[in-house]
């Protein structure tokens, strides 16, 4: 059972409190207010354990973790891609290497054991991106942008067509 549930409390309110509202509101209450710990801990609905937190942290400590994350199987192949991709750059675009050809390469030759997906994020971590470029289009009030150019026609019998060809576009009745 979660802690606090078997007093009533919110399951939401017994977890690390992130919100820096509520954890600068208690160490106001605390500091300013005539009241007790326990009371405190009653009227906002939280774990004691989590009232102590509040006061020895200045802020919401944020997520701590445990032990140590484990190295992925991919790590060790890293330079290996990379230099895969940036041989790459100097031959033509429909000859270079996918991620799934990569991944065939890095198991075969390479001895890799791990899945594709994790080759695939790396390739894309990896591969140099082209930047985006565009200018932003930005109008003050009364203006617009205006294309002015100039077209012709010729009368075609009861049609009209386009200056340069015999293409029709509409009847006039």
């Amino acid at each position: 059972m979660v802690a606090g549930l078997e007093r009533g409390l919110d399951p939401e309110e017994t977890e690390v409190l992130t919100d820096m509202s509520k954890w600068t509101r208690v160490r106001v209450r605390m500091e300013q207010e005539e009241i007790s710990k326990r009371e405190l801990c009653r009227q906002e609905k939280m774990a004691y354990k989590t009232l102590q937190k509040i006061l020895t942290h200045p802020s919401p400590p944020g997520y701590r973790s445990s032990k140590p994350r484990r190295k992925r199987k991919i790590d060790a192949h890293l330079d290996w891609i990379f230099q895969v991709l940036l041989d790459d750059q100097s031959i033509l675009k429909k000859q270079r290497h996918t991620a799934h050809r990569i991944f065939e390469r890095l198991r075969d030759e390479e001895g890799y054991t791990g899945g594709y997906t994790q080759v695939k994020v790396a390739v894309r971590e990896l591969r140099p991106r082209v930047a985006e470029a565009f200018i932003p289009l930005q109008y003050n009030p009364g203006e617009a942008q205006v294309d002015i150019g100039q077209t012709g026609a010729q009368r075609v019998g009861p049609c009209l067509a386009p200056a340069g060809g015999a293409r029709r576009i509409g009847r006039l009745d």
